[in-house]
């Protein structure tokens, strides 16, 4: 079943895993086989997610690009040591940037920052980072 997926989600190109960091992998597999999420669910979050680490990398002015070409900038490169950066003021940030430049409603704003809550429960649970607690609650 996993392979079938996987295989689903090449052939749609809905996620092209070697643009990922490997977190993010890691993460879009087990929310697909142990959360048992559903294949648009698993879109979604590595929609949502790495559209932030693009905004993240701009925001820590690790990619010299205007705001408006954020989703041009490469996250392959990005390792935990980033991410244990990250603040709630970054994911507010965030959330205002799409509200801002993209016009984004209540839902899709409400969205974004599950996936980015969800994905930060996991990298706390799998004792991948140790943030602070605000972010890992």
């Amino acid at each position: 079943h996993y392979i079938y997926l996987i295989k689903h989600f090449k052939e749609e190109k809905m996620i092209d895993k070697d643009d990922n960091p490997i977190f993010l992998n890691d993460f879009l597999d087990y929310s697909l086989t142990i959360l048992n999420k559903s294949p648009n669910s698993i879109k979604e979050y590595n929609y949502d997610i790495a559209h932030f680490l693009k905004f993240i990398k701009h925001r820590f002015r690790l990619a010299k690009v205007d705001i408006k070409e954020i989703k041009t900038i490469s996250i392959d490169d990005m390792d935990l040591d980033i991410i244990k950066k990250i603040t709630i003021e970054d994911i507010h940030a965030f959330l205002a940037y799409l509200k801002n430049n993209f016009n984004s409603q209540a839902t899709t704003l409400a969205r974004k920052a599950s996936s980015i809550r969800i994905f930060f429960h996991y990298l706390c649970n799998k004792s991948k980072i140790k943030v602070k607690k605000l972010i890992c609650k």
